[in-house]
């Protein structure tokens, strides 16, 4: 992209850096997991994110990855 601000990223970089395709970014934008700042003219179009809210959502879904620590033995 030409001239786009460092602080912004498009759905395309900002899906790699949390780890998600970007047809899932583009759901959870939909669904209102993450905020987008602009979206450029078009259909395809890419939302722009800022780097703090992708940061924000890449550590969020990470958290969510993390298998839960089984309990002890014996405990239930």
């Amino acid at each position: 992209m030409h001239d786009m601000p460092t602080d912004l990223l498009p759905t395309a970089d900002a899906a790699e850096a949390i780890g998600v395709k970007p047809s899932t970014l583009s759901r959870w934008v939909a669904s209102g997991r993450i905020a987008y700042v602009h979206k450029l003219p078009g259909k395809t179009g890419p939302f722009l994110f800022t780097r703090s809210e992708v940061e924000r959502v890449r550590d969020e879904y990470a958290a969510s990855l993390v298998p839960a620590t089984p309990s002890p033995e014996g405990e239930a």
